[in-house]
């Protein structure tokens, strides 16, 4: 999974690769967002996409492309840069791209 930073036409893809590397596949997996900075899997087998601007927002969404994604508006609107799921305790971790940004759980 790729998210894009274009303003206004970010979002989220998935590529599938075969195993000597050829391009297999490549789909939208969320759209209608922007500025989507990283993200992160999840250990359940869906992707955080954050959206970093003012007031961004979270989504879930398939890497396979089958379910629509699904806006996550318990982990804030924010300056999101990252999310990680500390998947041993349970824990979820964003971050924050501004200089002095906080780093959430």
């Amino acid at each position: 999974v790729s998210n894009s930073e274009v303003p206004a036409v970010g979002g989220a893809s998935a590529m599938r690769f075969a195993a000597d590397g050829t391009l297999i596949d490549a789909y939208p997996i969320l759209t209608g967002t922007s500025i989507n900075c990283a993200g992160g899997p999840t250990p359940w087998g869906t992707w955080l996409s954050c959206e970093e601007f003012l007031q961004g927002q979270v989504y879930e969404c398939d890497p396979y492309g089958v379910a629509a994604p699904v806006l996550r508006p318990a982990l804030g609107r924010f300056q999101h840069e990252a999310a990680a799921v500390d998947w041993i305790h349970n824990h979820l971790f964003l971050t924050e791209d501004l200089p002095d940004g906080a780093f959430y759980r």
